[in-house]
This record gives C-alpha cells, sequence and structure tokens, in this order.
C-alpha cells in the first residue's frame, strides 16, 4: 500500500547495469496499483504510455546492453543486492511482440507463468496486460514490485524496448 521511489534502483539484462533515473524531469514514485515503464533516454512517445503510468528511464543511453530475447531481467534495490524481481525464463515472442506475465500470484517466477503478448498492437506498456483476466496486478503477490512485461524485440528498433513494472 506504499508508494515506492524507483531512483536508484538497479535494472540488469546479465551484460550491464543500469540504474533508474527520472525521464525527462519526471517522477520516479510509483503510487500503489500503478505502472512504470522503463525506456530508453531517446524515447519519443512511440507507445503511447497512458498518462496514469509514470515514465522512467537509465542511468546508462538504453536497457541494459540493448536487450536480447535470450536476457534474463533482474530489479535489485538501491543497495545492488537486495533482489526485488527478475524474469528469469527469456524467450522469443516474435518480432514485435512483449512478453507478459500472466498471474501476480502462485510461482509467479515460472516458465509457464510468461506468454507472448494477445494485444493487437503486440503490446501493452503501462496498461493491464492483454494475456491475464483484469488488471495484471489483480492478485497479491508476495513481492512489492514485479516485472508485468518486456518488450526486447520491437518491429522498428527506432521504437526502442521497455520493461514494465507494476507496484502490486
Amino acid at each position: 500500500s506504499d508508494t515506492i521511489d524507483l531512483l536508484g534502483m538497479m535494472v540488469t539484462d546479465g551484460s550491464e547495469d543500469d540504474v533508474i533515473a527520472s525521464f525527462g524531469g519526471g517522477t520516479t514514485l510509483l503510487a500503489p496499483g500503478s505502472y512504470a515503464v522503463i525506456v530508453d533516454s531517446e524515447y519519443a512517445g512511440e507507445y503511447g504510455i497512458p498518462a496514469d503510468a509514470i515514465i522512467v528511464t537509465l542511468s546508462n543511453s538504453n536497457l541494459g546492453n540493448g536487450l536480447s530475447v535470450k536476457d534474463e531481467v533482474t530489479l535489485f534495490d538501491t543497495d545492488d543486492e537486495s533482489l526485488v524481481d527478475a524474469m528469469v525464463y527469456p524467450f522469443n515472442p516474435g518480432n514485435g511482440l512483449s512478453i507478459e506475465r500472466i498471474a501476480m500470484s502462485g510461482v509467479i517466477d515460472s516458465a509457464s507463468n510468461w506468454v507472448a503478448s494477445t494485444c493487437g498492437s503486440g503490446s501493452s506498456p503501462g496498461a493491464d496486460n492483454c494475456v491475464s483476466s483484469g488488471s495484471s496486478g489483480a492478485t497479491e503477490s508476495l513481492y512489492d514490485l514485479v516485472f508485468t512485461e518486456i518488450m526486447s524485440n520491437p518491429l522498428d528498433e527506432n521504437t526502442g524496448e521497455f520493461v514494465e513494472i507494476y507496484n502490486n
């Protein structure tokens, strides 16, 4: 039930560690029941992220060393040691499709809990996932912050990659 400040948390794709920073001078405070979308610093609105989601970036100019469909993505607290969440079941959903977490309860870190987006646009950054029934965070999780969607292979590389976090 707390607002969580993402500033200074670390995201890694296994090849490079990056620190979450403000995007365009915006907030890094993620309210309960809200989404944050981590984008490249060059993001120019290509995804149409809803106004109620916050947009953050990384201290590096891009996500990791460029996300790959083979990358595990991990989020650490500001101490760079305390694991917050991880997506450790990478797969290729296809060009222009994100991977979405299906459920937020039970064994959430399992290969069967990640599938290719079923959204007509191929992704839903900053909004409820298309593959789940209702909100991505509709059920309680043991974790406060969870990855809910990752785009590592956009149709247009200029659109950029993103990682979505939900404050459960």
